[in-house]
């Protein structure tokens, strides 16, 4: 719905309809965004040693960080605000940020023997892994001006909410050891 100098209407009225219905379709002609962005790095190393009397150790490493950021701002004009009449409440601005890191550290370490008729075979693999994540999110409201689009022109936090955060560990230690024995090749 447009008037007659081509610009749309916030909202329009309907004879049978008792309030007024927002026009959608104006919200594609403000300064509103919605912002996400995901980066992920990582790297592993893993090595093979032959050692002497039949060992084998093969130690790795591992280590990821990943960063998540989500920005979504609505101004003051948009139809959600329609029939808001407190400034302070109207337009939101919902920041979002985490950052994850993963370490993961190990060693497998195989015994192979053979002596006549038999063989012998032992393994032992131990793991340690650790993951920190620390989140922030918050909602701020009250923008006077559609333009004035960064976190710090809101005039307030949105009711009843503040800045959320929280940190999280979370931590294993893994062993897990096995040993085979097998006579003439049957048992």
């Amino acid at each position: 719905m447009y008037d007659e100098e081509g610009e749309p209407f916030q909202a329009f009225y309907h004879p049978l309809q008792s309030a007024s219905i927002p026009n959608y379709g104006y919200n594609g002609t403000l300064n509103s965004f919605t912002k996400r962005k995901y980066t992920s790095v990582s790297n592993s190393t893993r090595g093979r040693i032959i050692l002497p009397a039949g060992f084998i150790a093969e130690p790795y490493f591992s280590f990821s960080r990943s960063f998540n950021n989500t920005d979504i701002f609505l101004p003051a004009s948009h139809t959600n605000f329609y029939e808001q009449g407190d400034i302070t409440k109207r337009g939101s601005y919902n920041k979002g940020e985490s950052i994850s890191d993963t370490y993961q550290v190990g060693l497998t370490l195989n015994y192979n023997k053979t002596w006549n008729r038999h063989v012998v075979f032992a393994g032992l693999n131990t793991k340690l892994y650790q993951k920190k994540t620390d989140r922030f999110s918050m909602v701020a409201t009250g923008f006077l001006n559609d333009d004035m689009n960064h976190i710090s022109n809101a005039l307030t936090y949105q009711d009843g909410l503040k800045p959320q955060g929280d940190e999280t560990r979370q931590r294993t230690v893994e062993y897990v050891g096995s040993v085979n024995y097998n006579y003439n090749l049957r048992y």
